[in-house]
């Protein structure tokens, strides 16, 4: 995890849980070519936000999605263990 990416998020008041940071960092390499301690000082403050923005839209998409399955199969489970009247 990149400590200047970290601070830059301080910065502009942003918070991000450790996973999306990382993804972040990712992105911040992918975009600029660089690794993203350096990387993140090439990228203008828009830029970083529209980078933010969209690892956030993709990681709690994600998250949304396996709590969903978790009740979903809790849900299923239960179902199962009742018996059903015929």
């Amino acid at each position: 995890m990149s400590l200047s990416v970290k601070e830059r998020l301080k910065q502009l008041g942003i918070e991000l849980v450790h996973d999306e940071r990382v993804e972040l960092d990712k992105a911040i390499e992918q975009a600029t070519k660089k690794k993203c301690d350096e990387g993140v000082h090439l990228i203008p403050d828009i830029v970083f936000v529209q980078l933010v923005d969209a690892v956030i839209c993709k990681m709690r998409k994600n998250r949304k999605s396996k709590i969903i399955n978790n009740l979903d199969n809790e849900i299923l489970e239960n179902v199962e263990a009742e018996e059903i009247p015929a």
